[in-house]
């Protein structure tokens, strides 16, 4: 009965050592991770470097901004650069409401 008793408590100890020790190499994984993570996105980001400044210098409306500000988007043709409303409100209908999904 005794001989039971330390098997037990011996076979506790190891497994609550195994656990503490998954733990902790757990957090150790996580934590690289994250740090080859940020090396990874320093070295895209020089790689990478995308646009530079721009110049301090005011953009002219003919540049493709509208008077109001809004930069128009090239290659849309009749767009004018300015969100226009629509021609004629929405009309309600009396059919149910189609959802699709996944459809190609």
């Amino acid at each position: 009965m005794a001989n039971e008793r330390g098997t037990q408590r011996a076979a506790r100890l190891r497994r609550d050592a195994g656990v503490l020790q998954i733990g902790r190499v757990t957090r150790w994984v996580v934590a690289g991770s994250i740090g080859l993570i940020g090396v990874f996105s320093a070295v895209a980001a020089h790689a990478l470097p995308g646009h530079g400044p721009t110049s301090s210098t005011p953009v002219s409306p003919s540049a493709g901004t509208s008077s109001s500000g809004v930069s128009g988007v090239s290659g849309v043709s009749g767009s004018g650069g300015a969100i226009q409303s629509p021609s004629q409100a929405p009309q309600q209908t009396q059919a149910p409401p189609v959802a699709v999904s996944g459809g190609s």
